[in-house]
């Protein structure tokens, strides 16, 4: 029996992984001490029901027969769900280089690296999710979101084109969708798409927003005044890249 310690073995924080090769089984135990300030406080675990901040936070997984890198995914949810979100990202990482025909593996990793802003990363671990699964529409939507966000909105379009062929009705490839033809100025087309997203994306503020850029740059200015007349000054203020395509020295206030 082996055993390798990962990360510092403090009173605050252990993480522990004891396994046996010969005979392919062992036990995963990712933990924080009783008395971590954030025990106290309480946390949600996944299912969204507090903590007892008496118990310790835990992780503990014995297999059998089972691949490895599906127990570092466990362990990657879990830690995630604590709000561990690095230690998470490293072990879904771990779990793909692992097992690099796992598309699980590179969606859960490329899907955090989107969370924390590291964005060339999650566009290469996503683009290997979808090589491997070309099917799943969280791992397409969520590739496009990384290539928006690294500043490429003709291959989020794609991305977002991608997902709606197989669900017709997501929301957040519609909205992407939106974003990126707005991105391209291509108005015309965002004033199209704007005619058959979903009925209720029509009352978000940030869809109203784009839609009074759309009639603004296509000729009816009453009704983008009419559209920014409905947004209070949160909304005005949160998507203020947007109306600045609207709000020049000539546009409407």
């Amino acid at each position: 029996m082996r055993r390798h310690g990962h990360g510092c073995p403090t009173r605050a924080e252990r993480i522990d992984f004891t396994s046996n090769r010969a005979n392919c089984k062992g036990t995963l135990w990712v933990s924080d001490a009783v008395d971590n300030p954030d025990n106290r406080r309480g946390r949600a675990d996944c299912g969204g029901r507090p903590m007892d901040p008496q118990r310790p936070l835990e992780f503990r997984a014995s297999w059998q027969g089972q691949a490895p890198a599906e127990l570092l995914l466990q362990a990657g949810e879990w830690l995630e769900c604590v709000g561990r979100s690095a230690e998470a990202l490293n072990y879904y990482r771990s779990a793909a280089r692992l097992d690099p025909e796992s598309s699980l593996a590179w969606f859960r990793a490329g899907r955090l690296a989107l969370e924390v802003g590291e964005h060339d990363r999650a566009v290469a671990d996503l683009a290997r999710a979808c090589a491997l699964a070309g099917d799943h529409s969280p791992s397409l939507h969520a590739y496009g979101k990384a290539l928006y966000a690294l500043g490429r909105p003709e291959d989020a379009l794609k991305a977002a084109e991608d997902v709606l062929s197989l669900s017709p009705a997501h929301p957040g490839a519609h909205l992407l969708a939106l974003r990126a033809l707005a991105r391209l100025q291509r108005w015309g087309e965002l004033s199209a798409r704007l005619a058959v997203v979903p009925r209720d994306m029509l009352n978000s503020a940030e869809v109203r927003v784009l839609a009074a850029a759309t009639a603004f740059k296509t000729g009816s200015a009453d009704r983008a005044e009419e559209l920014l007349r409905a947004l209070g000054p949160g909304p005005r203020s949160r998507f203020a890249h947007w109306l600045a395509e609207i709000e020049g020295p000539d546009g409407p206030r």
